[in-house]
């Protein structure tokens, strides 16, 4: 589906071949029969992330996941990709395709027990595949990941490092935001292929046995975890997990439920037993937000008692839609300002079930997620299951003076098979002239009005039944 800007009309162009794929809100029933308590915990993992599980080749990465997640739409007929190690954006119009940004195989091919081989399923897991730029991509090479102390000038590119850890070691840092998403595909990788066809997929048997064979510095394990917990799962890995799921059909585990990190030693795949305070039985009800002038109350009613009632709550603030999943045993730290767009709560169980934000910059739109808590410090312990309590609300300002009048002669034009033209004369200039339109379209004949301090983004895949575009007045 493409939308083609003209001389005043718009051309709605569907192909029946486009894919639609529905995203599941959550992990839902896929964990049901996972416990940490059974003592075959790793085994079953095991056996949960690998059937159902369908292999996606290699060779289409870009008509999956680029096309249908890592790119993002613009709005002016280009799309973006990101490199996830050092942040360069590729803007691209059309068909995507490869250099400079390639992809990256997070668990470096050279690292698995069965390189050189590109047939299996290890080799195309979307878990641990990203899309990379060629010259971050090649400073990474099959480098450990690390903490650079010392950079190397040759190996830095964007956000990224390559260079020395305070071992001495030769390792390759990512940008922050790629720091945990690196440590949880390197986990998920270990479980899924671990013990297949007899290999070991271990950072054991990776330090003590390929590694050495390839003379690179050792994987720290410990370094992954610390990555893991200071970058836990986000808004944006929780939607990949999901959209790779509606491909693949399995999910990252430790995505899902960050706290299992702490329930297995990677070196060798034997089980701890972690000591955390018993988990709340239930989420807030009732959870909204009210604004008044430039501040923002967000309302709820407590968490019923049930089997174990929260000692606490976790409320987090963006001013962009996102939140991210609490690892058990990580506390964080009180964050009330959210005039920069990002706030963290920590309030108490006996509090009052209400938190004012304060002198926030209008025209903006704040999303808020709260998760019940229970216990204090190493032994705190998240609710992360079934469906979180989220809410937004927007801050209104000044709006810009409303135009006049509409189009006028708005029809249809040319129809094809699989294309509908638009027409329209420009409205009026009266005693406002517009910048722009936006035009939506649906199979439903069903429209909702748009909301003065909202900017909608371009949809141009109306074979999905509902799209939208913004048109300059000029256009």
């Amino acid at each position: 589906m493409f939308l083609q800007r003209g001389s005043k009309f718009l051309t709605l162009i569907s192909f029946l071949f486009i894919a639609s794929y529905e995203l599941i809100a959550q992990a839902g029933t896929y964990y049901d029969l996972i416990s940490t308590s059974n003592p075959n915990f790793i085994n079953d993992l095991k056996t949960r992330i690998r059937d159902p599980y369908t292999q996606v080749f290699y060779s289409q990465f870009d008509e999956t996941n680029i096309a249908n997640f890592a790119s993002i739409d613009n709005g002016d007929g280009t799309r973006s990709v990101f490199c996830v190690y050092s942040n360069f954006e590729h803007v691209y119009s059309g068909t995507f395709s490869f250099l400079p940004i390639n992809r990256e195989h997070t668990y470096a091919h050279s690292w698995q027990p069965t390189h050189p081989s590109e047939s299996g399923p290890e080799y195309s897991d979307q878990y641990h595949l990203f899309p990379t730029h060629e010259t971050a991509n090649s400073n990474r090479g099959n480098l450990p990941f690390g903490n650079v102390v010392v950079p190397d000038p040759l190996l830095t590119y964007g956000e990224s490092f390559g260079g020395t850890d305070s071992n001495g070691d030769l390792v390759f840092e990512p940008r922050d935001a790629q720091k945990g998403d690196a440590a949880r595909a390197l986990f998920y990788m270990v479980v899924k292929y671990d013990g297949i066809d007899g290999n070991s997929w271990t950072f054991d048997w990776l330090n003590g046995t390929k590694l050495p064979a390839l003379g690179i510095d050792p994987q720290n394990v410990a370094t992954l975890i610390n990555w893991h917990k200071q970058d836990p799962p986000d808004k944006w890995e929780v939607d990949r997990n999901n959209y790779i799921q509606s491909i693949q059909q399995n999910r990252n585990p430790f995505v899902d439920h960050p706290e299992w990190v702490d329930y297995i030693n990677f070196n060798n795949l034997t089980a701890y037993s972690p000591v955390f305070a018993v988990e709340p039985q239930n989420h807030v009800t009732d959870f909204s937000a009210s604004v008044l002038s430039n501040s923002i109350t967000v309302n709820w009613a407590d968490a019923a008692a049930g089997t174990q009632a929260p000692s606490g709550y976790l409320l987090m603030a963006y001013n962009k839609n996102n939140y991210f999943v609490p690892v058990d045993g990580s506390t964080y730290i009180n964050d009330t300002d959210l005039s920069d767009g990002v706030a963290l709560v920590n309030i108490p169980y006996s509090d009052p079930d209400s938190y004012l934000f304060n002198s926030l910059p209008v025209n903006s739109t704040y999303y808020f997620t709260i998760y019940s808590y229970n216990g204090t410090g190493a032994q705190i312990n998240y609710n992360t299951s079934g469906t979180i309590p989220q809410t937004n609300a927007l801050v209104p300002g000044v709006f810009a003076a409303e135009p006049t009048n509409h189009v006028t002669d708005f029809a249809t034009g040319t129809i094809t098979s699989n294309s509908i033209q638009l027409t329209w004369a420009d409205a009026a200039a009266g005693t406002q002239v517009p910048e722009g339109y936006l035009i939506l379209a649906n199979t439903s004949g069903t429209f909702t009005s748009p909301t003065d301090g909202i900017t909608y983004s371009d949809d141009s895949n109306l074979a999905d039944g509902s799209g939208r575009a913004n048109i300059l007045y000029s256009a």
